[in-house]
């Protein structure tokens, strides 16, 4: 049994009795939560919180708090030792009910699973007992802010992730989809690999901290594995014994991500009858976001900031031109001529579809778009992102 997973270190900048009014914090603006909420709040989403448990007394979390647990100790959940899984639901669950502060998922549903002691301590057998629960409560998904490095050097190591990585899989098999924390040690120069377990496992969407000013947070570890850069630096959220707090670190990056699947899952309920598999609730998340650092996935910014407020709007926009020259079909050898050989071949595009009853060949361009053109006609539909 190994206790090496710990809640990651979290600095509090200060803490509150009060708000002077209900606060929208930066970090929920920034990725345009506020502007999601005009058609999704997260409502009938089940998130599971797996943390040092939540004071589902405090009036701006309570309410959306449907059950707690604890694997660590004897109590029924409570956080009144810690407050780490309290300012994580805030983020991800705080009401908007006129005071403190909104999370990013204001309807959402928090099942809270208390795994950590008072001193961020746990063990692998809460941690797992936590999983199985959470699968039985069906959550549609998970935040983890916590994880640990393990040396491959320490003996029974390989054995202890392989069968880590096999609890995780069974929620995946599940249909949850796990968010988590990268950690915050990327201060640390030895490496530029330093993403904790669980967020470094491939069914697990990791997540690192930024600032108001759109820098990654020196704190937030980084590697291949991370996945998106979310505001992790000075946010406000709930603190137990009906207080608030401003406080910084990957542990409330998670939860801002963990917030856009469920309106990710939210909105693909509505519109299609079902939730999203990992794999398109990730692909929705990545056409969402703002590129930051290096184009594409990068070590430090993963595929960027998570812009939820596009949630809802078509990723694609259909435009249709006309042009001098039609495409022509050598009727021999029943090749396209010009100009789709000189878009696909010359520019490196991509032949995605050829109807051959209607005549119709559709590619996509070294930049993204989608071409539909039909054989001796000179109008062209174009497909391109909004964003």
């Amino acid at each position: 049994m190994f206790e090496h997973a710990k809640i990651f270190d979290f600095e509090i900048k200060e803490i509150l009795q009060s708000l002077p009014q209900q606060k929208i914090d930066w970090g929920t603006k920034l990725i345009g939560a506020d502007k999601a909420w005009q058609k999704y709040r997260g409502k009938g989403m089940k998130i599971g919180v797996i943390d040092s448990g939540i004071d589902y007394t405090h009036p701006d979390i309570g309410p959306n708090v449907k059950e707690t647990v604890s694997f660590i100790d004897g109590s029924d959940g409570f956080d009144n030792e810690n407050g780490h899984g309290t300012l994580v639901a805030g983020v991800i669950a705080g009401c908007d009910n006129g005071i403190g502060t909104v999370g990013v998922a204001p309807e959402s549903e928090i099942y809270s699973a208390k795994v950590f002691d008072k001193d961020g301590k746990t063990n692998t057998n809460a941690i797992f007992s936590a999983f199985r629960w959470m699968i039985e409560k069906r959550v549609h998904v998970i935040n983890m802010s916590f994880g640990g490095i393990y040396p491959a050097d320490i003996p029974g190591v390989a054995e202890f992730l392989e069968e880590y990585h096999s609890r995780i899989k069974e929620l995946h098999d599940a249909g949850i989809i796990m968010v988590a924390a990268t950690g915050n040690s990327g201060n640390m120069k030895d490496t530029l690999d330093r993403v904790s377990w669980p967020a470094r496992f491939p069914e697990v969407l990791a997540a690192g901290a930024i600032s108001q000013e759109l820098q990654r947070a020196e704190f937030s570890s980084t590697g291949p594995a991370l996945d998106f850069a979310m505001p992790g630096v000075d946010v406000y959220s709930c603190y137990p014994n009906k207080q608030w707090a401003r406080f910084s670190g990957t542990s409330i990056a998670s939860p801002y991500l963990s917030g856009c699947v469920a309106l990710i899952q939210e909105y693909a309920l509505k519109t299609t009858g079902r939730l999203f598999t990992f794999d398109e609730a990730k692909q929705n998340l990545i056409d969402f976001s703002m590129d930051l650092g290096v184009e594409g996935a990068d070590v430090e910014f993963g595929w960027g900031l998570v812009n939820i407020g596009k949630i809802g709007i078509a990723a694609m926009k259909e435009i249709t031109i006309d042009i001098d020259q039609p495409m022509i079909i050598d009727k021999t050898t029943w090749r396209t001529l010009a100009p789709v050989r000189f878009l696909v071949e010359v520019n490196g595009g991509q032949i995605l579809d050829w109807d051959d009853d209607t005549k119709t060949v559709k590619f996509k361009t070294f930049d993204g778009k989608e071409v539909s053109m039909q054989a001796d006609s000179h109008k062209v539909v174009i497909k391109s992102k909004r964003w």
